[in-house]
């Protein structure tokens, strides 16, 4: 047996089970969202399963459960970090700049889900605290649009015409990297004076 498989009658995969219906009909809630991780991984699901799984229903939580803070209408951030390889940062930003920057360049262009991009490096050679060599900070039009269809393909075919090209540099661009994650962001409003 698979050991990502499940027994249909033990007990745990009831659980699972339920918890499950409860995300894909948008009741879960992040309690419940944490019930099913330890379900999850209690049933011997193998870990490297677990945590595209557990990435995928975390992503679908912010889908089903948008930020509490952020008006509906309001614009969102998002922080995309990444850590490029050691001797690669410039080859990497080259890329980025060729064949990423324009695609959001052109969404911004098109008015409904990107409004801004802002990018960083960081100004020092760190201490090995700060993980990140480059930042993308991607304001959108609002939480709905943050998770909407970005449509990027359309706009990929029409900027870059050699599909092949574009596939090999951007599956290059992920090569040199050590690490990519992606932060969505909440303004903090300091407490009202008294």
């Amino acid at each position: 047996m698979h050991p990502g498989s499940l027994r249909c009658s033990s007990p745990e995969y009831s659980r699972y089970s339920r918890l499950l219906g409860a995300l894909r009909s948008g009741r879960l809630d992040p309690r419940m969202l944490r019930e099913l991780a330890r379900q999850h991984t209690r049933i011997g699901v193998t870990k490297e399963i677990c945590m595209k799984k557990l990435v995928f229903l975390f992503a679908l939580l912010f889908v089903v459960v948008p930020p509490c803070v952020a008006d509906e209408g309001s614009p969102v951030k998002a922080a995309y970090y990444y850590k490029v390889k050691w001797g690669f940062q410039g080859e990497f930003e080259g890329l980025f700049f060729k064949n990423h920057y324009p695609v959001l360049q052109a969404q911004i262009v098109e008015g409904k889900r990107v409004k801004a991009v802002e990018i960083y490096r960081p100004t020092y050679h760190g201490d090995g605290r700060a993980d990140w060599t480059f930042l993308v900070v991607i304001t959108y039009a609002s939480a709905e649009a943050s998770v909407s269809p970005s449509h990027e393909d359309v706009i990929i075919k029409r900027l870059y015409p050699d599909q092949e090209k574009h596939r090999k540099e951007e599956a290059r661009r992920f090569e040199i990297l050590d690490a990519h994650w992606d932060v969505p962001l909440t303004a903090v409003a300091p407490p009202e004076k008294r």
